[in-house]
């Protein structure tokens, strides 16, 4: 910091002691030796990570709730088994939904609250928990009924 105002002002002193811009940021942009400023590659990418999160949510909602719908393969054999009652794969697709839902919200409230180093690793973390749940929910709603892959 301090070479890039010395560079600043000798600068300025170079275009006859006054200095010619109203703003130091303004300055620092003008002067020969300023560096800009660098951002992280992860700041550049937030915003494109959070639609790939929205739609790998979206899918895997959209997936679970397909799979929720789709008709059970049964034995004829009485009595059913309880993997062939008709809301079998009901509760498996309430509670994958709020699992998803809630790591969302979870990422997008530590992406606007948490102002430390730690954020990227926290982030990380909850995109890897999103990812591995959205694969996991429809697999989970469709192997309750028992569907084996």
């Amino acid at each position: 910091m301090g070479a890039e105002l010395v560079a600043t002002i000798a600068y300025s002193e170079h275009l006859g002691g006054h200095r010619a811009c109203g703003s130091s940021r303004y300055c620092e942009f003008m002067s020969p030796t300023a560096v800009p400023e660098s951002r992280p590659v992860w700041r550049r990418t937030v915003g494109a990570a959070f639609v790939g999160a929205a739609f790998v949510s979206g899918a895997s909602l959209w997936l679970t709730w397909t799979a929720q719908q789709l008709p059970t393969i049964c034995p004829a054999i009485y009595p059913a088994p309880a993997s062939c009652a008709p809301d079998a794969r009901f509760s498996p697709a309430i509670w994958g939904t709020l699992v998803i839902v809630g790591l969302f919200a979870a990422l997008v409230a530590a992406a606007a609250t948490i102002h430390h180093q730690r954020k990227i690793l926290v982030l990380r973390s909850l995109m890897a928990a999103l990812g591995i749940a959205a694969i996991i929910v429809p697999l989970w709603t469709l192997v309750s009924s028992g569907l084996s892959l």
